[in-house]
């Protein structure tokens, strides 16, 4: 069997990601790293990575449901304990030294009465320049203003203010 038809847990449905362009698969690369260390239950659970020539492929747990932008637009009811499970999660994160850096209602998933942070692959360092960081991927509409400018360094409080502006939508 090769490597990408490994068997998983039968109790666990699979997301596959892969990525083709250098800058993708740097950013999957990075993911994957992130959520290889990071045991959180509102963070889907690193299953494997994998590389060859062609591309890279991250297998994580998958998170059934939608986005929390797309309950608002549907008028569903969104769980009340969204607002904790993400800060929750976003802290274990921070406790990596790592910033989301892309908190916005797209990467957070509603599932049920649960909520759960996705898609870490613009996730960058606590400290590191802003104007130094070479993939820099965010949504500027719910980004902190050093994000969007590159100025500054990488803070856990421009995770919060994304999380807030989340949380004002």
């Amino acid at each position: 069997m090769s490597h990408w038809a490994k068997k998983y847990d039968q109790d666990v449905t699979v997301f596959r990601k892969y990525a083709y362009s250098k800058t993708d698969r740097f950013r999957l690369r990075k993911e994957a790293e992130i959520l290889s260390h990071i045991q959180h239950p509102r963070i889907p659970r690193f299953l494997d990575f994998d590389e060859n020539r062609a591309c890279s492929q991250l297998v994580v747990q998958l998170i059934s449901g939608a986005s929390l932008g797309s309950v608002i637009r549907s008028g569903e009811s969104v769980p009340d304990a969204w607002r904790s499970e993400i800060t929750d999660a976003v802290e274990s994160l921070h406790n990596l030294g790592w910033n989301h850096a892309d908190i916005k209602p797209g990467n957070i998933l509603i599932d049920g009465a649960h909520a759960y942070l996705v898609d870490l692959n613009s996730a960058a360092p606590h400290g590191e320049p802003y104007s130094e960081i070479p993939d820099r991927s965010f949504t500027p509409s719910f980004a902190a203003w050093r994000q969007v400018a590159g100025k500054g360094e990488v803070s856990p409080s421009d995770d919060l203010f994304s999380l807030a502006l989340t949380d004002f939508v």
